[in-house]
């Protein structure tokens, strides 16, 4: 019985391997949970200055514990964006995020995009995404990196809210980075 046991382990293993040999997983962690935004995320003050009046704060009443709390008015622009750089290369990555939210408003996800020397390269956002729910609803975006502009080798996470009323609250953001393996 012992032999099938440890057998039997072995090629769920084997199995479970040989499921995922093509593609290589990295888990995205930066304060998920919104509990400490100022040290892991950034307001872009450089394009908030540009349109002022929108605003980017903790929230105590998240789904779990803090949540990030992002106002606008109609003239004002409100981003955020992490404050960690993912290297990232165009002809293997994927990004699979999550994140839940509320409120009332439009958002876009997306990067900022940098080169491999870590200079600013442009902007991609996925189509904005209109939120009117005064319960938490989980928000999930795949965005290939072939999608990105540019010499890219890093990208930052990037929430921008464009001018329009606004009262949104995120928390528990979520992300991998899908890098396909070369053929063997």
């Amino acid at each position: 019985m012992k032999k099938i046991t440890i057998g039997t382990l072995a090629l769920c293993f084997a199995l479970g391997l040989a499921a995922n040999d093509d593609i290589e997983t990295t888990r995205i962690k930066n304060d998920n949970s919104f509990d400490e935004v100022l040290g892991y995320w950034n307001a872009n003050e450089g394009m908030m200055k540009h349109r002022p009046g929108g605003a980017i704060r903790k929230a105590p009443n998240g789904r779990s514990g803090s949540c990030m709390q992002i106002t606008n008015t109609d003239k004002s622009f409100s981003a955020l964006y992490s404050r960690a750089l993912i290297p990232t290369d165009k002809n293997t990555d994927t990004f699979k995020l999550s994140v839940w939210v509320r409120g009332k408003g439009a958002f876009r996800i997306g990067f900022y995009t940098y080169a491999k020397d870590r200079k600013y390269v442009s902007s991609y956002m996925e189509p904005a995404t209109v939120i009117d729910s005064g319960e938490w609803v989980k928000k999930d975006y795949t965005i290939p990196a072939s999608k990105l502009d540019g010499d890219v080798g890093n990208v930052r996470i990037a929430i921008e809210v464009n001018p329009g009323a606004a009262d949104l609250y995120f928390d528990d953001f979520s992300g991998v980075k899908e890098t396909a393996l070369p053929k063997k």
